[in-house]
């Protein structure tokens, strides 16, 4: 059955003065700390949090369950379009030549160097996919 009603999330008023100017959040309460959301166990606040959250989830997904197979299949192009042995323009900085460079079956990149001369060999600074590995997902200087 598809679930028709979305969530409605519950106001809670919290007042904010920044600069002289008082604002009124009430979602303010859906924010968590980087310590709630790392944490093993979750507190009754950041449950809450959780629990909205997938009950936002679960109504998105019943009101585009007809879409299902349109949503694999536009996934499916798009990654079909990405070229998956690809390497960026390589730029100079102080006798190195540094680029990113991404290899076939792997998902993540590969930050390189090369001393001097694009003929010269390659040094692999980072490589996201070693880390990546035992992770569902993983990123590289994001901050959230």
């Amino acid at each position: 059955m598809q679930n028709s009603t979305p969530p409605n999330a519950t106001k809670k008023a919290h007042e904010m003065t920044i600069h002289g100017d008082t604002r009124v959040d009430d979602y303010y309460w859906m924010r968590l700390t980087d310590e709630q959301k790392s944490a093993k166990e979750k507190d009754s606040h950041t449950q809450e949090v959780v629990d909205y959250i997938d009950a936002e989830n679960d109504y998105t997904e019943s009101r585009l369950k007809h879409t299902k197979k349109f949503q694999d299949k536009l996934f499916d192009e798009i990654v079909d379009r990405i070229k998956k042995d690809d390497e960026s323009v390589p730029y100079l900085d102080n006798g190195y030549f540094y680029y990113t460079r991404y290899e076939k079956g792997k998902e993540y990149a590969i930050h390189c160097r090369k001393k001097e001369s694009l003929d010269g060999e390659e040094e692999i600074l980072l490589d996201e996919n070693v880390l990546a590995k035992g992770h569902d997902y993983f990123a590289v200087g994001v901050w959230m």
